[in-house]
């Protein structure tokens, strides 16, 4: 029995780990917490896997223990209404109008980058990535790490987010203008 529980939380660490981690981290900002409540999210899993009723994938299930495992993080840190705030996807208006003229048309259409393969070997550019990555609205982040850092089918990113293909295109399209800005004022022409 308890080598078909560690198999589990093996294929669970490869599968979801990195998704988990990233997601944490987004949250806390902290690399040693978001590991620290990814390992808690994982043995809560072992303990709990029975109550699995498979009516989800088991990311979406992992990632909504993890969610009450930030959110107790905050609460014992005393920031309960922040924690709770920071994990409802508040979809506020975008500033659009930064981006568009009233007509529709780009004001500046946004730059292609080096291959992400170059700018990946510098060590400093996960650094600001990071940075720029922390300023999106948190639904943009989710949504831009499933589908361009985590290799998710949009069909997949609008089941587990419960969205729309056009509403998943656009929060991927803004998380990228604001990326591609951020990066640009950051880290360098």
């Amino acid at each position: 029995m308890a080598d078909i529980i560690g198999s589990h939380i093996e294929i669970w660490l490869e599968e979801y780990g990195d998704y988990l981690f990233s997601y944490a981290l987004l949250k806390v900002k902290d690399t040693h917490l978001a590991e620290d409540l990814v390992q808690e999210t994982l043995l809560a899993a072992m303990m709990a896997e029975k109550t699995f009723a498979h009516q989800s994938s088991a990311r979406t299930w992992l990632t909504g223990i993890l969610k009450h495992k930030i959110i107790d993080h905050f609460r014992r840190q005393g920031r309960r209404e922040l924690a709770i705030g920071d994990l409802i996807n508040q979809d506020k208006t975008d500033d659009v109008d930064l981006f568009f003229k009233s007509n529709g048309r780009w004001i500046e259409k946004p730059e292609v980058f080096p291959s992400p393969e170059s700018a990946l070997k510098q060590k400093e550019f996960w650094k600001v990535f990071q940075h720029c990555l922390s300023g999106l609205k948190t639904k943009q982040a989710e949504v831009f790490l499933a589908k361009e850092i985590h290799d998710m089918s949009n069909a997949e990113i609008c089941k587990d987010f419960s969205i729309t293909p056009t509403n998943a295109w656009v929060l991927i399209h803004r998380a990228r203008l604001s990326l591609s800005s951020c990066l640009k004022k950051h880290w360098g022409n």
